[in-house]
């Protein structure tokens, strides 16, 4: 048995990832039919992957019964999977993977009178060096994206690393120099689990600035990929999250050239 985070600490946004990756095979989803919780972005999401994927997805007791009276048997040795399952982050090849699940989350303390006390924010300085940014773009913002990484390809390359979704990542490679291969991880595609991915890597404190080009005119299929994005970055305030050109153009500018490191709050 490995026990996730809960809901609310990014417990199915880790399952998401794991179904993405195809660690994970048969999921049983069982959702409140009269309160509205199930249609939370990282549960929509969860359910359109384990779709996407082919994960059988039981959702009520009749399912598993039945499951588990024609199916269960042939299914014990599918996609077999260690236990813990390991969680990939896109890690370099000579570094470590991480075992298990180390995930903290520190929640606000509230007073015995119901008020909540005064935070003291705290500032943590971060070398570039030693931080991960990474790189989003809906498709009709790509070549934004790719004019934006042209530009700013000298502070892009301070960071130690680089995340991008399969076909931005795929498109910034081209366009910019080689020396940004040796930095750039690459996920799979937004639609196919890459933002879930990259979602996860923030719960983790494995992203730290995230460059998301959302276009904010056309429909997406996987908008709840999207959220969840967002939904990781609200859960950890060491995360600086950009979601326009013009914000990341002068992020760049006045907080990453010329400067050796970053500071966070938290």
């Amino acid at each position: 048995m490995t026990r996730l985070p809960g809901g609310n600490e990014g417990g199915v946004i880790v399952l998401s990832n794991f179904i993405s990756n195809r660690q994970c095979s048969i999921v049983w989803p069982f959702f409140d039919p009269f309160d509205t919780h199930w249609l939370r972005p990282d549960i929509l999401a969860f359910q359109r992957l384990a779709d996407h994927c082919h994960a059988k997805r039981l959702m009520n007791r009749g399912s598993v019964l039945t499951w588990f009276e024609h199916e269960a048997e042939a299914d014990a040795s599918r996609n077999l999977q260690p236990c813990p399952p390991t969680l990939r982050l896109g890690l370099e090849e000579d570094e470590e993977e991480r075992p298990g699940l180390p995930f903290t989350y520190r929640k606000p303390l509230i007073c015995h009178d119901g008020t909540q006390p005064r935070i003291e924010w705290q500032g943590r300085p971060l070398a570039f060096a030693d931080m991960t940014v990474a790189l989003i773009a809906h498709y009709e913002m790509k070549p934004r994206m790719i004019d934006f990484a042209i530009d700013h390809e000298r502070e892009l390359y301070k960071f130690g690393r680089i995340l991008a979704t399969g076909t931005t990542g795929h498109e910034v490679l081209a366009a910019t120099g080689r020396k940004m291969e040796k930095k750039m991880v690459r996920y799979h595609s937004g639609p196919k689990g890459g933002d879930i991915e990259i979602a996860t890597a923030i719960l983790y404190d494995q992203c730290h600035v995230v460059i998301f080009f959302v276009d904010p005119l056309n429909p997406h299929p996987h908008i709840e990929d999207v959220r969840v994005v967002f939904q990781s970055c609200m859960f950890k305030d060491q995360v600086v999250m950009i979601t326009n050109e013009m914000h990341a153009r002068e992020f760049m500018s006045r907080v990453v050239r010329g400067k050796e490191a970053l500071t966070l709050y938290s």
